[in-house]
């Protein structure tokens, strides 16, 4: 079935990619000053994408799960969720103003879909369907990683390169505010007080043990 595929592929994928992005940080390329910023500002973008599919892809195969088992899903019914309808299920759920707006669609554009990076909307989009949620998920939100929101100041910053980006970090990270660190480069070495690794590698780790416990 298309959804168990999806759900357990959804760990290997992390697991996979968050590898590969370890290594790639490991590797020291940032440690050029010429190509240290663009090779960090690659390594959170990869990572947030890899954040965003992975609790998308969990979601479908949830919502897809419960299809299966005979849950109608408004508009929708009990046939297997498209892409399209997922993404507009995000935009009714989080977005109702600009669902109505648009005419209420059965289905809209994967590039029209409110981006969801937060585990706990996800959380939302499954109760709003009536798709119960598992344990597994609940304990995973428990965790109460930091990842989830700290993450996405340094996308936007990278992404965009500009002077709200930058202030967005400035506000986030009192160690930039105070002056202990130069940019928003250097807050992704800064070790953690509890584990003592890098910040981007603090990070790497939240995400993979998140979807460890998520997903079993």
């Amino acid at each position: 079935m298309t959804w168990r595929i999806d759900y357990h592929k959804t760990l290997l994928n992390v697991r996979r990619k968050i590898s590969r992005l370890e290594g790639a940080y490991s590797s020291r390329g940032w440690k050029q000053d010429f190509a240290a910023s663009p090779y960090l500002g690659s390594l959170v973008v990869e990572l947030d994408n890899l954040c965003v599919d992975a609790l998308r892809s969990y979601a479908i195969s949830i919502i897809r799960r419960e299809q299966a088992n005979g849950l109608s899903i408004r508009r929708i019914g009990r046939k297997a969720l498209a892409d399209g309808e997922y993404s507009a299920l995000v935009m009714e759920i989080l977005r109702s103003g600009q669902y109505k707006q648009k005419s209420r669609p059965l289905q809209i554009a994967r590039r029209e879909e409110p981006t969801v990076r937060d585990p706990t909307q996800i959380r939302r989009i499954l109760t709003a369907v009536n798709a119960p949620i598992q344990i597994d998920f609940d304990n995973a939100i428990a965790l109460n990683y930091g990842v989830f929101s700290n993450m996405k100041h340094h996308r936007h910053y990278y992404a965009h390169r500009n002077k709200n980006t930058f202030l967005e970090i400035f506000n986030n990270f009192s160690q930039l505010r105070l002056g202990l660190i130069k940019n928003p480069d250097d807050a992704l070495h800064i070790r953690t007080a509890g584990s003592g690794i890098p910040q981007y590698l603090e990070w790497t780790a939240e995400i993979r043990t998140f979807f460890e416990v998520a997903v079993r």
